[in-house]
């Protein structure tokens, strides 16, 4: 048997990847270059002519321009994933450790002097 808690912890699923961040929507001007980039991100690519061009706004981007903010973007991204990667673990750690104290509370109460059985909610069982 399982605790209530325990029920609800094996309930949450892992944090899930999203596809866009709002930091990384915003268009940025990379330094050191006066090309401005486009603030859509659908292009098409011309492989004969080796251009870039928006789909919505018809501008034509420099492809090395725009290969890097797609990198930025892409790395950015990574960063943020393994940054909320590390917080979930640590957050699944810190519940583990209340689930811990409610066991050792729940040991206290039955020690304490307490002859009656606990009620059933707090009596049940923890599987490991």
């Amino acid at each position: 048997m399982t605790t209530e808690t325990e029920d609800e912890l094996s309930n949450v699923l892992a944090f899930p990847a999203r596809e866009e961040s709002e930091k990384n929507s915003l268009p940025f001007l990379p330094e050191g270059t006066g090309k401005r980039l486009c603030p859509h991100d659908i292009v098409w690519v011309n492989e004969q002519d080796r251009q870039v061009r928006c789909r919505r706004c018809e501008f034509v981007l420099d492809p090395f321009v725009y290969m890097l903010s797609v990198a930025k973007k892409e790395t950015q991204l990574a960063d943020t994933v393994k940054y909320l990667r590390q917080e979930e673990k640590q957050r699944r750690q810190n519940i583990e450790k209340l689930i811990q104290i409610e066991r050792n509370a729940k040991a206290r109460i039955r020690k304490a002097g307490h002859k009656e059985p606990l009620p059933l909610w707090q009596n049940e069982r923890i599987e490991q």
